[in-house]
């Protein structure tokens, strides 16, 4: 498993609940102020990792996964938390924040796994009028 540098390319096998959440995560990645990386194993991408920085100290985090990415649950849940190591040491993120769908029982719990703590949960926020829970995590 590598955890490398992000290329434009590397979203495109990436699976999305819907097309303006394609276009979102394309516009995140390509941001001056962004850390992305790439999950690959065996030249085969796995997931991208992301985060936004919104000013000194402060994250917001998002991940998107590819179809190769079931069966590989342990090097990309290593992979993550090199990533999130990274964001603390190397750009000083004092909090990283990430918003989950409420209704991926699954997501929630990983990100659980990944050192976030729930911390606030919106009713209606998301784009087809789901709810969600925020999460943090800190340094």
């Amino acid at each position: 498993m590598t955890l490398r540098h992000f290329e434009e390319g590397d979203l495109a096998p990436c699976i999305f609940p819907s097309p303006q959440m394609e276009l979102e995560t394309y516009r995140l990645a390509l941001l001056p102020n962004g850390y992305v990386r790439t999950v690959e194993l065996y030249d085969t991408v796995l997931a991208v990792f992301g985060l936004v920085v919104r000013w000194e100290g402060v994250g917001e985090s998002w991940a998107v996964m590819t179809e190769d990415a079931p069966g590989h649950g342990l090097a990309i849940t290593k992979a993550a938390k090199l990533f999130i190591r990274g964001a603390h040491e190397v750009l000083g993120i004092r909090r990283i924040g990430c918003i989950v769908r409420y209704d991926e029982l699954e997501h929630r719990k990983w990100v659980t796994l990944l050192g976030y703590e729930p911390e606030f949960f919106l009713r209606s926020y998301a784009e087809d009028g789901g709810d969600v829970m925020g999460y943090v995590k800190w340094a």
